[in-house]
């Protein structure tokens, strides 16, 4: 047995270097809940004119018993994960690759520097407004789990060298790797305030989500969705909840509009296969709803 903390939903992992090898920094979590998100100009819609649904961020932790308790809102709050007794940088496995996790700045940055995006800066004063959780690590390492069964392709509106296709995969876990204990620490996002501190030990399973619901049932955090099922025979499929990432990045000049050109946001498409009478009546696969996420750079 070992400890599991999942991240799932629309979260920009973003990476660093020690020692020339990648690391991981952080994870942001965008507010969700806004009912303008930034740069647009209609309420509960994305800045390309998508439909904005809320999500909310959280933690639910399931003991090795199989008990689970009740969801802890994260909004505006830092988070950290520890591993006891270790420390240091955040590990990442190998599986945790740009051929396999959607580089955001791949979709968004091409050759022209004048036309790309860059992440929040905490100095901002709407860092708050528009992150709802940053999660730090103190050791351990992560990986990702739980391909999509469909094949999903990038818009190179932005960037005509767009990543390829490919199968994403739908959990990011962070797991200790030289102790049996860990802890989750809560505190403030910003001003004073008194910090909770979550132990995990062997067996227990935490998930750190942003969703469509602020008390999720823990049996849907493991992206089993049947899109498919509600939009058969080659309806194409848009995560345009993915676009809730788009909350953490600077357009030039802050002016989203002019950087999208009536053009879309980026973000992950795929079309369902025709289904016969003598197919299986649905293929799972993620709905356009809080599963994948995103790195940067």
């Amino acid at each position: 047995m070992t400890i599991n903390v999942v991240f799932r939903g629309p979260c920009l992992f973003v990476k660093g270097q020690e020692n020339g090898k990648e690391t991981l920094d952080y994870v942001l979590l965008p507010d969700g809940t806004r009912v303008r998100p930034h740069g647009s100009s209609k309420d509960g819609e994305h800045p390309d004119h998508t439909r904005a649904k809320k999500h909310h961020a959280g933690l639910i932790v399931r003991n090795a018993d199989g008990t689970t308790e009740k969801p802890i809102p994260l909004q505006n709050k830092r988070v950290t994960v520890r591993e006891k007794g270790a420390g240091g940088r955040c590990a990442l496995d190998p599986s945790f690759s740009p051929q396999r996790v959607v580089p955001l700045s791949q979709l968004t940055n091409g050759p022209d520097a004048s036309h790309h995006l860059s992440l929040i800066d905490e100095a901002g004063s709407d860092f708050w407004d528009r992150v709802t959780t940053k999660v730090t690590f103190d050791g351990g390492e992560m990986g990702v789990h739980k391909n999509s069964r469909l094949v999903f392709d990038f818009p190179p509106d932005h960037n005509p060298n767009a990543p390829g296709s490919r199968r994403i995969p739908l959990l990011a876990i962070w797991s200790p790797k030289a102790s049996h204990d860990a802890e989750i620490v809560i505190g403030p996002g910003k001003g004073p305030g008194v910090s909770r501190v979550i132990p995990l030990g062997d067996g227990q399973r935490a998930w750190i989500y942003n969703y469509d619901h602020p008390e999720p049932d823990p049996e849907r955090m493991e992206c089993e969705e049947d899109a498919c099922a509600k939009h058969p025979n080659g309806a194409r499929l848009e995560d345009y909840d993915f676009k809730w990432l788009f909350q953490v990045l600077e357009p030039p000049k802050g002016d989203w509009p002019e950087w999208l050109k009536k053009g879309p946001l980026p973000a992950p498409r795929s079309s369902c296969p025709g289904l016969k009478p003598q197919d299986e009546p649905h293929i799972l696969s993620p709905d356009v709803a809080s599963c994948f996420f995103g790195s940067w750079p």
